[in-house]
C-alpha cells in the first residue's frame, strides 16, 4: 500500500509517452502521428455509480481526433475518411483500437475496443479533422441480440458467461478472467427472449443475482469477479492523502438508502414432455423455397404466458413436421387404406383419430315433375358441410331417367315426346363445370357423369363449402302430365388419391439455424421437391420450466425512514430462487450502503503529480481498493476502531492533454471494513484474524 503525503515530486514530462494503435488487418500499428494532441484523448470504462444495485459495466469509450489534411503522416488529404478514393485500407467502423501509455519506459495498455463512429469534418477549407469514437467490448454485449440459447440447469456464473459468449460473433479481445462461481443456479436463460434480449441484459441479471461484478479490464478481458473478491480485499492499495484535485462527497437524500427490496424467482421444471410450440397456420412452400420463422414457447395451459424449457427434443419427420400436397389434411396422419370404402367412393377427412369418415352418398330418388321448358333445378349436397379437411378429386353423378311420353312425334309435334338433360356443378352459386346435353326418347335411361374438382385437375378442399350443388337443366316435348316422376339422381364423392400419395414430408428439410433454444427456436423449412407443398404440421417438444410467483424480501432502517423518509432500492435477482439468499442480500447491502456510509462517489487527481500518482493511475483496475484522506470533507482512511476504510474503484476515466498531462477520475463504491473468514486467502483464515463468516 502506498500512502501519499504532502509535497509530492512532479514527474518529468519526457518520462511519459502514449500511443494509439489500430489493427487494419496486418496487426497493430500506431496512428499516433496523426492524432491531434491539442484535441486531447479521452477514455472511460466500468460500472456506472456505486450504489447497492451497481454490478455490471456499461460500454466504455475512447475518443480522439485525426489529422485528415495533406500534412498528415502519409501526405494524403482525406486519408482517414472511410469511402474516400484514397482512404486508409482497413480503416472503418469495427477497426480494433488500443491506447497504451508508458511511464519511465514501461508500457501499459489502458483501453482496447473497436471504432464505433468515424466523422470526417467536411469542406476543403475546414480544419480537415476526423473525429473518432470507439467502444469497448461491453458495446458488443449491449448490441448483440441473443438467439438459440438453451436453458441451462444447475450451473454457476462462469458457465452462464461461457454460454453467452458461445453465441456471440465477436469475443472479448483480451479473453476472459473468471473467479469461481459461488452460487449454483438451478435454471438460467429460461426467460431470454430470442432476438430481443441482449447479452448485457443477461450479464446484469447475473451480477444482481449473486452480487458479483462483470466488466472489461484495461487490456480488453471480460472479467467476472465474485463478491468474495472484494470482501477479501481488506487493505487499501493506494491512498490519496489530500492530493486529489477533486472529490465528490455529496451527502444528500438522493443518494441515501434506508430500505432495500430483493426479489427472487423460484422455478419448477416439469417431469413431462409437452408441445412447447406448434405452427397454427398451414403455409404453402413453393418448390425450392425456404420459409424462415421463429417459434416462441408458450405455457400449454396458459397460451398467453411465455415459458422456457429444458431437454428440448430433436425434430422427428412425420411426427414433428409433415408436408402434404393438400392443405386441408390438418393432422397429416395417413389413414389406413383398409378403412376406406371398398369401391373407392366416400369422403376422407384425415381426422386426428386416424380413421376415415364414411360419408353416405347423397341421393334424390323422389324424382321431380317438370313445370316448364328449360327449367333449372339444383340440389345442395349438404352432407359435405358436415365434414372438414376433405381431400376430394371430383364428384360422380349417377342419373336415372324415366321417360314415358304419350303419343306423338319425336320432334315434339303431337303428343309424342323427348327428354334432354344438361348436368352441371356449382359452388356457392358459381358454375364450376357443365356437360354436353344428353337426349333421350321414351323409356328408362341411366348414365354416369364424373366432374373433376377443381377444373383442370388436382385436389379440392371442400371443408366449409356448404353450397356445392348438382345442377340439371332439361327440356322436353310431348305429353308428360301423367308421369309420377321424371328423373332420379344419385351422387357420389370420389377420393382424390390414396393418403400416402398426398404426403410430401420426405421432400422437405427443417434446419434450426441457432439450435434448439431454451425459450424459442428458429426454423428454416426448405421444400426440396419439384412441386409446391403445404406445411401441415410443425412443432417442438420439451420439458417446460414454470415460474412460481416471485418473492420479495426487504429490510429497512426505521430510524432513518422516520428522519428523511423512505429511500428505496429494488434489486431483481432473476437467477436466484432462494428466498433466504435474497433476504441476506438485502441485509448486507443495507449494512454496506446504509445512511451512515461515507458518500465518496468519485475522485479525480493529476497523475503527473508524482511517480506514485502516475504508477497508480496506470496500474489500478476496476475492483481495486483505495483509501481517501481529506480534512475538509472529513474523509478518513481508517475507521474509529483503526480498521482500514476504503472504496472500490467502479469506473476509470482519463484524459491526455498536450504536455503530456494525464488526469484520472475513478468512480467509487464503499468497501467493507469488516475482515471476514475466507478459505485459501492468506491473512483471512488464521484463528483470531478472520472470525466472521462472509455474507
Amino acid at each position: 500500500m502506498t500512502v501519499l503525503k504532502a509535497s509530492p515530486i512532479p514527474v518529468a514530462w519526457q518520462d511519459i509517452q502514449w500511443r494509439i494503435y489500430a489493427n487494419r488487418g496486418a496487426g497493430w500499428e500506431s496512428v499516433s502521428r496523426d492524432v491531434l494532441d491539442a484535441e486531447g484523448v479521452t477514455w472511460d470504462r466500468g460500472i456506472d455509480g456505486g450504489g447497492p444495485d451497481a454490478f455490471t459495466a456499461r460500454s466504455g469509450t475512447l475518443t480522439f481526433t485525426l489529422n485528415n489534411s495533406e500534412v498528415n503522416s502519409v501526405g494524403i488529404r482525406g486519408f482517414w475518411s472511410p469511402g474516400h478514393p484514397q482512404h486508409a485500407m482497413g480503416w472503418d467502423v469495427g477497426t480494433p483500437l488500443r491506447l497504451d501509455i508508458a511511464f519511465q519506459g514501461r508500457w501499459r495498455t489502458q483501453w482496447i475496443g473497436r471504432a464505433d463512429e468515424i466523422t470526417p469534418e467536411h469542406g476543403i477549407l475546414g480544419a480537415r479533422r476526423v473525429f473518432v469514437k470507439a467502444k469497448d467490448w461491453m458495446e458488443e454485449a449491449a448490441e448483440h441480440k441473443l438467439k438459440g440459447l438453451p436453458t441451462l440447469d444447475n450451473v454457476y456464473a462462469p458457465d452462464i458467461i461461457a454460454a453467452l459468449l458461445s453465441v456471440m460473433p465477436i469475443q472479448p479481445p483480451g479473453g476472459t478472467v473468471m473467479d469461481i462461481g459461488l452460487d449454483k443456479y438451478p435454471i438460467a436463460f429460461d426467460d431470454v427472449r430470442d432476438g430481443k434480449t441482449t447479452a448485457l441484459t443477461e450479464f446484469g441479471k447475473l451480477g444482481r443475482s449473486g452480487r458479483d461484478y462483470i466488466f472489461v479490464t484495461k487490456d480488453g478481458a471480460l472479467r467476472y469477479q465474485n463478491h468474495n473478491g472484494r470482501l477479501a480485499s481488506t487493505h487499501n492499495l493506494f491512498v490519496l492523502d489530500g492530493t486529489m484535485s477533486d472529490v465528490s462527497v455529496t451527502r444528500s437524500r438522493r443518494n441515501m438508502v434506508n430500505r432495500i427490496e430483493v426479489t427472487t424467482h423460484p422455478r419448477r421444471v416439469s417431469e413431462d414432455f409437452v408441445v412447447l410450440w406448434s405452427l397454427e397456420d398451414r403455409p404453402f412452400i413453393g418448390a425450392g423455397q425456404t420459409l424462415p420463422f421463429r417459434g416462441e414457447y408458450i405455457d400449454p395451459e396458459n397460451p398467453a404466458e411465455r415459458i422456457g424449457a429444458v431437454d428440448v427434443q430433436d425434430l422427428v419427420a412425420g411426427q414433428d413436421y409433415i408436408a402434404s400436397i393438400q392443405q386441408a389434411l390438418a393432422s397429416g396422419v395417413p389413414d389406413t387404406p383398409a378403412t376406406l370404402r371398398p369401391d373407392g367412393q366416400g369422403f376422407y377427412t384425415g381426422g386426428s383419430n386416424g380413421s376415415a369418415a364414411d360419408l353416405a352418398d347423397g341421393s334424390d330418388a323422389t324424382g321431380e315433375q317438370p313445370t316448364g321448358a328449360m327449367v333449372k333445378h339444383s340440389w345442395t349436397l349438404s352432407d359435405i358441410a358436415a365434414a372438414s379437411n376433405a381431400a376430394v378429386a371430383g364428384v360422380r353423378v349417377d342419373v336415372r331417367v324415366l321417360h314415358s311420353p304419350g303419343p306423338g312425334n319425336i320432334d315434339g309435334s303431337g303428343f309424342g315426346g323427348f327428354f334432354v338433360l344438361y348436368p352441371g356443378l356449382r359452388l356457392n352459386g358459381i358454375d364450376l363445370v357443365a356437360a354436353a346435353c344428353d337426349g333421350y326418347a321414351s323409356g328408362i335411361h341411366t348414365f354416369q357423369r364424373d366432374f373433376v374438382l377443381p377444373p383442370g385437375g388436382g385436389v379440392w378442399n371442400v371443408g366449409g363449402a356448404n353450397a356445392l350443388e348438382f345442377v340439371r337443366h332439361w327440356n322436353w316435348g310431348g305429353d308428360h302430365t301423367a308421369l309420377p316422376k321424371l328423373v332420379e339422381v344419385e351422387v357420389h364423392l370420389l377420393y382424390a388419391a390414396a393418403v400416402e400419395e398426398l404426403d410430401r414430408t420426405a421432400n422437405i428439410s427443417v434446419a434450426l439455424p441457432n439450435g434448439k433454444g431454451g425459450n424459442a427456436t428458429d426454423f428454416a423449412v426448405t421444400n426440396n421437391g419439384p412441386d409446391g407443398v403445404y406445411l401441415t404440421r410443425l412443432r417442438i417438444r420439451g420439458r417446460p420450466v414454470f415460474k412460481y410467483d416471485p418473492v420479495t424480501s426487504f429490510v429497512e432502517d426505521a430510524a432513518s425512514i422516520a428522519s428523511i423518509g423512505e429511500k428505496l432500492v429494488t434489486i431483481d435477482q432473476s437467477y436466484q430462487p432462494d428466498i433466504n439468499r435474497g433476504l441476506n442480500t438485502a441485509k448486507y447491502l443495507l449494512y454496506l450502503h446504509g445512511g451512515q456510509t461515507d458518500r465518496a462517489e468519485s475522485v479525480s487527481f493529476l497523475a503527473n503529480l508524482s511517480e506514485e500518482h502516475m504508477n497508480n493511475a496506470l496500474d489500478r483496475e476496476i475492483g481495486d481498493r483505495i483509501g481517501l484522506r481529506e480534512e475538509m470533507t472529513g474523509l478518513s482512511a481508517f475507521t474509529a476502531d483503526g480498521k482500514p476504510k476504503g472504496w472500490h474503484i467502479q469506473s476509470i476515466s482519463g484524459q491526455i492533454l498536450p504536455g503530456p498531462i494525464l488526469t484520472m477520475n475513478w468512480g467509487l463504491a464503499p468497501a467493507d471494513s469488516q475482515q471476514y473468514w475466507h478459505a485459501g486467502v492468506a491473512g483471512a483464515t488464521e484463528a483470531g484474524v478472520g472470525t466472521v463468516a462472509g455474507p
